[in-house]
Protein backbone atom coordinates (compact mmCIF):
# COMPACT_ATOMS: atom_id res chain seq x y z
CA UNK A 1 0.00 0.00 0.00
CA UNK A 2 1.52 3.01 -0.91
CA UNK A 3 2.14 6.28 1.24
CA UNK A 4 0.70 9.62 0.95
CA UNK A 5 -2.76 8.39 0.55
CA UNK A 6 -5.28 10.98 1.98
CA UNK A 7 -9.49 11.15 2.05
CA UNK A 8 -9.97 14.87 2.56
CA UNK A 9 -13.65 15.87 2.01
CA UNK A 10 -11.97 18.46 -0.22
CA UNK A 11 -11.85 15.74 -2.83
CA UNK A 12 -14.76 14.56 -5.50
CA UNK A 13 -14.70 11.09 -3.45
CA UNK A 14 -13.42 7.76 -3.39
CA UNK A 15 -12.87 5.70 -6.35
CA UNK A 16 -11.92 1.57 -6.51
CA UNK A 17 -10.55 0.91 -10.11
CA UNK A 18 -10.15 -2.73 -10.07
CA UNK A 19 -6.89 -4.14 -11.78
CA UNK A 20 -5.60 -0.96 -12.14
CA UNK A 21 -2.00 -1.92 -12.25
CA UNK A 22 -1.71 -2.30 -16.46
CA UNK A 23 -3.27 -0.48 -19.48
CA UNK A 24 -6.71 0.81 -19.58
CA UNK A 25 -7.07 0.73 -15.52
CA UNK A 26 -3.89 1.95 -14.80
CA UNK A 27 -4.45 5.03 -17.50
CA UNK A 28 -8.16 5.07 -15.12
CA UNK A 29 -6.40 5.55 -11.90
CA UNK A 30 -3.92 8.12 -13.39
CA UNK A 31 -6.66 10.24 -14.87
CA UNK A 32 -9.06 10.13 -12.35
CA UNK A 33 -6.55 10.80 -9.02
CA UNK A 34 -5.58 14.27 -11.61
CA UNK A 35 -9.41 15.40 -11.26
CA UNK A 36 -9.47 15.45 -7.73
CA UNK A 37 -10.74 11.95 -6.93
CA UNK A 38 -9.14 9.64 -4.29
CA UNK A 39 -8.39 6.36 -6.24
CA UNK A 40 -7.79 2.85 -4.46
CA UNK A 41 -6.35 0.77 -7.21
CA UNK A 42 -7.23 -3.26 -6.73
CA UNK A 43 -4.96 -5.81 -8.80
CA UNK A 44 -3.29 -9.10 -8.57
CA UNK A 45 -0.52 -7.45 -10.63
CA UNK A 46 1.72 -5.81 -9.31
CA UNK A 47 2.42 -1.86 -8.51
CA UNK A 48 4.42 -0.41 -11.10
CA UNK A 49 4.22 3.80 -11.42
CA UNK A 50 1.79 4.45 -9.43
CA UNK A 51 2.02 8.35 -7.90
CA UNK A 52 2.22 8.05 -4.39
CA UNK A 53 -1.65 9.67 -3.90
CA UNK A 54 -3.16 6.45 -5.52
CA UNK A 55 -3.71 3.86 -2.57
CA UNK A 56 -2.50 0.34 -4.06
CA UNK A 57 -3.90 -2.76 -2.40
CA UNK A 58 -3.21 -5.97 -4.39
CA UNK A 59 -6.04 -8.21 -4.32
CA UNK A 60 -8.05 -11.33 -6.01
CA UNK A 61 -11.22 -9.96 -6.76
CA UNK A 62 -12.78 -13.61 -7.17
CA UNK A 63 -12.11 -14.53 -3.86
CA UNK A 64 -15.60 -12.99 -3.12
CA UNK A 65 -14.76 -13.20 0.84
CA UNK A 66 -12.05 -10.23 0.78
CA UNK A 67 -14.84 -8.01 -0.86
CA UNK A 68 -16.25 -6.55 1.73
CA UNK A 69 -13.24 -5.56 3.27
CA UNK A 70 -12.02 -4.17 0.08
CA UNK A 71 -15.16 -1.79 -0.61
CA UNK A 72 -15.59 -1.05 2.88
CA UNK A 73 -11.70 0.77 3.00
CA UNK A 74 -13.15 3.45 0.43
CA UNK A 75 -15.13 6.03 2.22
CA UNK A 76 -17.21 8.45 1.06
CA UNK A 77 -17.79 5.69 -1.97
CA UNK A 78 -18.24 8.03 -5.13
CA UNK A 79 -17.23 5.58 -8.12
CA UNK A 80 -16.33 1.92 -8.94
CA UNK A 81 -15.01 1.13 -11.65
CA UNK A 82 -14.55 -2.41 -13.08
CA UNK A 83 -11.71 -2.44 -15.26
CA UNK A 84 -10.29 -6.36 -14.22
CA UNK A 85 -10.92 -8.98 -17.06
CA UNK A 86 -8.85 -11.86 -18.40
CA UNK A 87 -9.16 -12.98 -21.80
CA UNK A 88 -8.71 -16.78 -23.20
CA UNK A 89 -5.90 -18.77 -22.30
CA UNK A 90 -5.18 -19.14 -26.06
CA UNK A 91 -6.61 -17.62 -29.04
CA UNK A 92 -7.68 -20.67 -30.85
CA UNK A 93 -10.55 -22.48 -32.44
CA UNK A 94 -14.03 -22.04 -30.73
CA UNK A 95 -14.09 -26.32 -31.11
CA UNK A 96 -11.04 -26.99 -28.98
CA UNK A 97 -11.88 -24.23 -26.23
CA UNK A 98 -10.56 -25.99 -23.25
CA UNK A 99 -13.30 -25.76 -19.47
CA UNK A 100 -10.12 -24.45 -17.95
CA UNK A 101 -10.05 -21.33 -20.23
CA UNK A 102 -14.08 -20.62 -20.51
CA UNK A 103 -14.30 -21.03 -16.44
CA UNK A 104 -11.05 -18.44 -15.70
CA UNK A 105 -12.55 -15.80 -17.76
CA UNK A 106 -16.45 -16.09 -16.48
CA UNK A 107 -14.95 -16.44 -13.02
CA UNK A 108 -12.98 -12.76 -13.52
CA UNK A 109 -15.25 -11.06 -15.94
CA UNK A 110 -18.40 -12.19 -15.07
CA UNK A 111 -18.68 -13.55 -11.37
CA UNK A 112 -16.14 -11.65 -9.53
CA UNK A 113 -17.30 -8.27 -11.15
CA UNK A 114 -20.96 -9.21 -10.36
CA UNK A 115 -20.60 -9.52 -6.38
CA UNK A 116 -17.87 -6.79 -5.73
CA UNK A 117 -20.29 -4.38 -8.17
CA UNK A 118 -23.31 -5.81 -5.24
CA UNK A 119 -20.64 -5.13 -2.27
CA UNK A 120 -19.68 -1.57 -3.16
CA UNK A 121 -23.33 -0.88 -4.27
CA UNK A 122 -24.33 -1.59 -0.69
CA UNK A 123 -22.20 0.32 0.61
CA UNK A 124 -22.42 3.12 -1.36
CA UNK A 125 -25.90 3.19 -0.35
CA UNK A 126 -24.99 2.71 3.54
CA UNK A 127 -22.50 5.60 3.50
CA UNK A 128 -22.80 7.93 0.58
CA UNK A 129 -23.74 11.46 0.54
CA UNK A 130 -26.97 12.51 -1.04
CA UNK A 131 -25.42 15.17 -2.81
CA UNK A 132 -22.61 13.02 -4.34
CA UNK A 133 -23.14 11.79 -7.86
CA UNK A 134 -22.18 8.13 -7.79
CA UNK A 135 -21.53 6.14 -10.40
CA UNK A 136 -20.76 2.18 -11.50
CA UNK A 137 -18.91 1.73 -14.63
CA UNK A 138 -18.61 -1.34 -16.34
CA UNK A 139 -15.60 -1.76 -18.37
CA UNK A 140 -16.51 -4.23 -21.14
CA UNK A 141 -15.58 -4.93 -24.95
CA UNK A 142 -16.72 -3.94 -28.35
CA UNK A 143 -16.43 -7.97 -28.16
CA UNK A 144 -19.82 -8.30 -26.65
CA UNK A 145 -21.37 -7.62 -30.15
CA UNK A 146 -18.35 -8.25 -32.50
CA UNK A 147 -17.54 -11.59 -32.83
CA UNK A 148 -14.24 -13.59 -31.97
CA UNK A 149 -14.50 -16.45 -33.46
CA UNK A 150 -11.03 -17.41 -31.35
CA UNK A 151 -11.58 -16.17 -28.02
CA UNK A 152 -15.65 -17.26 -27.65
CA UNK A 153 -15.39 -17.22 -23.64
CA UNK A 154 -14.16 -13.75 -23.68
CA UNK A 155 -16.82 -12.86 -25.85
CA UNK A 156 -19.53 -14.23 -23.92
CA UNK A 157 -18.41 -12.86 -20.76
CA UNK A 158 -18.30 -9.45 -22.23
CA UNK A 159 -22.21 -9.78 -23.65
CA UNK A 160 -22.97 -10.65 -19.79
CA UNK A 161 -21.08 -7.95 -18.54
CA UNK A 162 -23.42 -5.73 -20.97
CA UNK A 163 -26.40 -7.67 -19.43
CA UNK A 164 -24.96 -6.62 -16.11
CA UNK A 165 -24.25 -3.29 -16.28
CA UNK A 166 -28.18 -2.83 -17.37
CA UNK A 167 -29.54 -4.47 -14.34
CA UNK A 168 -27.81 -2.87 -12.21
CA UNK A 169 -28.46 0.43 -13.62
CA UNK A 170 -32.17 0.00 -13.13
CA UNK A 171 -31.98 -1.83 -9.59
CA UNK A 172 -29.87 1.43 -8.65
CA UNK A 173 -31.28 4.62 -10.01
CA UNK A 174 -34.17 4.98 -7.62
CA UNK A 175 -31.13 4.92 -5.01
CA UNK A 176 -29.17 7.97 -6.85
CA UNK A 177 -26.53 5.47 -8.42
CA UNK A 178 -25.71 5.35 -12.19
CA UNK A 179 -24.16 3.01 -13.73
CA UNK A 180 -22.78 2.88 -17.24
CA UNK A 181 -20.79 1.04 -19.65
CA UNK A 182 -17.61 1.36 -21.56
CA UNK A 183 -16.43 -0.52 -24.97
CA UNK A 184 -13.45 -0.30 -25.24
CA UNK A 185 -12.11 -1.81 -29.29
CA UNK A 186 -8.64 -2.25 -30.11
CA UNK A 187 -6.69 -0.72 -27.50
CA UNK A 188 -3.11 -0.99 -27.26
CA UNK A 189 -2.24 -2.77 -23.92
CA UNK A 190 -0.75 -5.93 -23.01
CA UNK A 191 -4.11 -7.95 -23.90
CA UNK A 192 -3.97 -6.86 -27.20
CA UNK A 193 0.06 -7.49 -27.75
CA UNK A 194 -0.57 -11.19 -28.74
CA UNK A 195 -2.46 -10.26 -32.13
CA UNK A 196 -0.14 -7.32 -33.03
CA UNK A 197 0.35 -8.23 -36.52
CA UNK A 198 -3.86 -8.82 -37.31
CA UNK A 199 -4.63 -5.56 -35.39
CA UNK A 200 -1.95 -3.76 -37.63
CA UNK A 201 -3.17 -5.32 -41.10
CA UNK A 202 -7.06 -4.88 -39.95
CA UNK A 203 -6.54 -1.19 -39.24
CA UNK A 204 -4.45 -0.28 -41.74
CA UNK A 205 -6.77 -1.94 -44.27
CA UNK A 206 -9.87 -0.19 -43.11
CA UNK A 207 -11.42 -2.19 -40.58
CA UNK A 208 -11.36 1.06 -37.80
CA UNK A 209 -12.78 3.65 -39.51
CA UNK A 210 -10.24 6.25 -37.69
CA UNK A 211 -7.39 4.52 -38.55
CA UNK A 212 -5.79 3.78 -35.73
CA UNK A 213 -4.96 2.21 -32.46
CA UNK A 214 -6.74 3.07 -29.54
CA UNK A 215 -4.79 4.27 -26.62
CA UNK A 216 -5.57 3.65 -22.99
CA UNK A 217 -5.67 6.93 -22.68
CA UNK A 218 -9.00 7.38 -24.96
CA UNK A 219 -10.94 5.26 -22.86
CA UNK A 220 -9.55 6.49 -19.83
CA UNK A 221 -11.06 10.09 -20.25
CA UNK A 222 -14.76 8.49 -21.39
CA UNK A 223 -14.64 7.00 -17.71
CA UNK A 224 -13.40 9.95 -16.70
CA UNK A 225 -16.15 11.99 -17.65
CA UNK A 226 -18.93 9.30 -16.83
CA UNK A 227 -17.40 9.08 -13.32
CA UNK A 228 -17.20 12.71 -13.22
CA UNK A 229 -21.25 12.97 -13.88
CA UNK A 230 -20.84 14.89 -17.23
CA UNK A 231 -23.88 13.25 -18.13
CA UNK A 232 -26.47 13.50 -14.96
CA UNK A 233 -29.98 12.34 -16.55
CA UNK A 234 -28.28 9.26 -17.97
CA UNK A 235 -27.80 5.76 -16.58
CA UNK A 236 -27.17 2.03 -18.38
CA UNK A 237 -25.77 3.57 -21.02
CA UNK A 238 -23.26 2.36 -23.57
CA UNK A 239 -20.11 4.23 -25.01
CA UNK A 240 -18.07 3.06 -27.33
CA UNK A 241 -14.41 4.06 -27.38
CA UNK A 242 -13.50 1.56 -30.45
CA UNK A 243 -12.62 4.43 -33.57
CA UNK A 244 -15.53 3.52 -35.46
CA UNK A 245 -14.33 -0.33 -35.10
CA UNK A 246 -18.33 -0.87 -34.00
CA UNK A 247 -19.62 0.28 -37.50
CA UNK A 248 -21.25 -2.00 -40.23
CA UNK A 249 -20.48 -0.97 -43.77
CA UNK A 250 -20.98 -2.52 -46.64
Amino acid sequence: MSSGYSMEDTRRGGVLVTGGAAGIGFATAIRLASEGFDVTVASLEAEAGLPPEIRYVQADVTRLEHHQTLVASIRRPVALVNCAGVTSLARADMLDLPAESFDRVMDVNVRATFFLTQAFARHMMACGRAEDYRAIIFVGSINSEVIGENRADYCMSKAAVSMMSKLFAARLAADGIVTHEVRPGIIRTGMTAPALEKYDRLIEGGGVPMGRWGMPEDVAAAICALARGDFPYATGTVTEIAGGLQLHRV
